[in-house]
């Protein structure tokens, strides 16, 4: 029996619960190649040997349910979610809070500080927590979350095998909730997690929406600069830079400075870079009540990188060093390659020496290429090896080193006239002209 007569939130609710049942059966049906989860056997529960042992519900009923038609009984509702592997009941502290939690989301991550979303982030799990391992609640607190820490856009998780749940819950939220989450899967396909088919159907939704909140236009903006697409991130971050002055918006204006700056390292802006990135600096200097450490500090490195990619190697270490200044490190951060580069260029070799020594103490933390680099500047300064040496250990990890690597560049480079004075080292020599390209 399908029940009609429910109220605006429960109606939410149970749309929610149909399309997560429709898209978790069939993946199991699909992916997982299991036959009893097609629509026609999952409503029969079998036995050890195959047999049928109850129905849980007529299939009318079923399809109906799938199709999001209506609302069947409970007891309905909790075998078929049981089916799937889930626990099934309710939680009204939490349903009557869903609609508050999805405004303030909404308003914080388009206008606080990052200190203020991580603080709500941590509210909102508490609030889920009791419901931890249950149908419909386990999706939405979860989706809910990560469009809390999509800023800190690297430690979001999405893959194809629920992206789609994903942002079906979302979308019953409503329009700005959904178009936040096409924003988030359209990033995570640059990181390898999504596929570019998948990415694409949202990508074409995000472009259709044509969002004017500063959210989704930083995360378009650099969407399309990891897709190569820099005129489009260019207008994103106008764009974006024209909102922030309506809005008054602290901290996206920052972040669209620092995007800016960011794409100037690809294309030839002149001093555009470099004063973008400024821009970006001072407005963290001016207002460090609003920004974490941990934002000056990644503007520090966006500074560094900008200026080693032009060969100011003088101002890399400035910039390097107001880093280290913030955030005292014992492990070298991600992106420090211009550092170690920047020491050697500026004749600062005894400070090499001491960071590499602290980075070789902590060799677990990096990946293998960064380490090759390492042991490379480790043999030349440290160990003091001859040139020989340095071009045999280089020929022995070919795949580490390569002339289309900026970083690497300059070792080769270092080593190409003694290379080409020393007939005997001739392969190193057509490796330099025709390097790996990393």
């Amino acid at each position: 029996m399908i029940d009609t007569g429910v109220s605006a939130m429960i109606d939410f609710k149970y749309q929610a619960i149909n399309v997560l049942i429709k898209d978790y059966r069939e993946r199991k049906a699909k992916i997982e190649k299991d036959n009893n989860f097609l629509q026609k056997n999952f409503i029969y529960n079998y036995d050890e040997h195959g047999n049928i042992i109850d129905e849980i519900c007529s299939l009318r009923t079923f399809t109906k349910i799938e199709t999001n038609k209506g609302v069947c009984k409970e007891e309905i509702y909790s075998k078929i979610v049981n089916k799937l592997g889930f626990k099934y009941g309710h939680f009204p502290e939490i349903d009557c809070r869903i609609d508050e939690i999805a405004d303030n989301v909404k308003h914080l991550l388009n206008n606080a500080a990052t200190k203020d979303l991580d603080a709500y982030c941590e509210v909102v799990k508490e609030i889920f927590a009791p419901a931890e391992g249950y149908f419909y609640y386990q999706d939405l607190g979860k989706a809910l979350i990560d469009i809390l820490c999509s800023r800190h856009l690297d430690s979001i998780e999405i893959n194809d095998n629920w992206v789609s749940r994903y942002s079906r819950v979302i979308k019953l939220l409503d329009r700005d909730h959904f178009e936040m989450v096409c924003a988030v899967i359209c990033y995570c396909t640059f990181k390898g997690q999504i596929s570019p088919k998948v990415s694409a159907v949202y990508q074409k939704k995000l472009e259709s929406m044509d969002s004017r909140s500063v959210h989704s236009l930083m995360i378009r903006a650099v969407t399309y600069n990891s897709q190569g697409c820099v005129i489009e991130a260019i207008k994103m971050c106008i764009e974006g830079l024209k909102q922030c002055e309506v809005e008054n918006n602290i901290y996206y204006t920052f972040r669209f400075y620092t995007c800016l700056g960011i794409i100037s390292q690809t294309i030839d802006f002149g001093n555009l870079g470099t004063q973008y990135l400024l821009k970006a600096r001072d407005i963290v200097v001016n207002n460090r009540d609003f920004f974490s450490n941990e934002e000056l500090f990644s503007m520090y490195i966006n500074l560094a990188t900008y200026n080693f990619v032009r060969c100011n190697y003088t101002e890399t270490l400035n910039a390097y060093r107001e880093a280290n200044n913030l955030m005292k490190w014992e492990v070298l951060p991600t992106g420090f390659h211009p550092f170690l580069v920047a020491l050697v260029k500026t004749g600062n070799i005894e400070e090499l020496k001491s960071v590499i020594k602290i980075a070789l103490d902590h060799k677990d933390n990096y990946p293998e290429e960064s380490l090759k680099l390492m042991v490379y500047y480790k043999m030349k300064f440290i160990d003091e090896s001859s040139d020989e040496e340095l071009m045999e250990y280089i020929m022995s990890e070919k795949s580490s080193f390569g002339r289309h690597n900026i970083f690497t560049y300059h070792i080769l480079n270092d080593l190409k006239s003694y290379a080409l004075s020393t007939k005997r080292y001739k392969p190193f020599v057509d490796f330099y002209e025709n390097p790996v390209v990393i």
